[in-house]
């Protein structure tokens, strides 16, 4: 699985979710006007709920870009609480703006006129209800990577033994722990607070930081080619360009990852001879 497709199945995780729920609510607003015998058109309910919950949807990725960078999980928590507070709010004004566009489209198409009432105090409302979305998405994201970390296996660093540096991983999975040398790494990807170490076939989670691992491995021949990612520089096969203006590296394991122009430099010499 590569980087992209790993995302995809977080937003796909966290957007079915988004998908269900407005279902269940404009069909229990259906069932209790019906039971109240209150007039009502039947496609608002789902207009409602829908044009919300796309725009959540829309706006998913950025809730996890907004984690990749400044992970509430991690030492500086209660900072990165503070931080996500005005982001909630830019997300609300995003969210309000986009599902009212839709509406008022929609109501346009139908001749009708969408009115949204008084601006401050529909924000007020609305951002209430935004700010459990975007708390709900937080705790799914983490719930999901904390399962994931659970059935891959988790790792840490060896610690160093008489002032002699340990560069093994240990590695716990299923019950079993041993260790592993860091050469056979391949490469590694961002995951929030953690960190994911891929051997081979075997995926394992390590709590740790993009700038503490590549400190860390850098002087063993691993090198950062895009923001979430360090490669093992012997594990590269060939550097081919791609169209944006960046560069995709092909490993010896035939897994391809992108090189971002802005860490160029970090393999450009080591490995001229092999490029394409």
């Amino acid at each position: 699985m590569n980087v992209t497709k790993k995302r995809l199945v977080e937003i796909v995780l966290c957007g079915s979710i988004f998908l269900l729920l407005p279902l269940l609510i404009a069909t229990n607003d259906i069932m209790e006007n019906i039971e109240r015998g209150a007039e009502f058109t039947l496609w608002k309910p789902f207009l409602t709920e829908y044009s919300s919950a796309v725009v959540v949807l829309i706006l998913l990725p950025i809730l996890l870009y907004i984690d990749q960078r400044v992970p509430i999980a991690s030492n500086n928590w209660h900072k990165r609480i503070l931080l996500h507070l005005p982001l909630s709010i830019i997300f609300s004004i995003f969210h309000i703006s986009g599902m009212f566009t839709i509406r008022h489209w929609v109501y346009r198409l139908a001749g009708e006129q969408f009115e949204t009432g008084d601006i401050w105090w529909t924000f007020l409302f609305e951002y209430r209800k935004d700010l459990v979305v975007y708390i709900g998405a937080m705790v799914a994201i983490y719930a999901y990577r904390e399962i994931i970390r659970l059935r891959l296996g988790e790792a840490q660093l060896a610690d160093s033994v008489e002032g002699k540096k340990d560069d093994r991983i240990l590695v716990s999975k299923s019950g079993l722990f041993h260790f592993i040398d860091s050469s056979t790494i391949h490469w590694i990807e961002a995951a929030g607070n953690y960190v994911e170490l891929h051997v081979a076939t075997e995926t394992y989670m390590l709590r740790s930081t993009m700038k503490d691992i590549e400190n860390r491995l850098s002087p063993l021949g691993f090198a950062r080619i895009h923001r979430s990612t360090i490669v093992n520089r012997n594990q590269i096969e060939r550097i081919t360009p791609a169209l944006n203006g960046d560069r995709n590296v092909k490993l010896k394991s035939g897994f391809e990852l992108k090189l971002s122009r802005r860490y160029r430099q970090n393999v450009d010499q080591p490995m001229a001879n092999k490029e394409l």
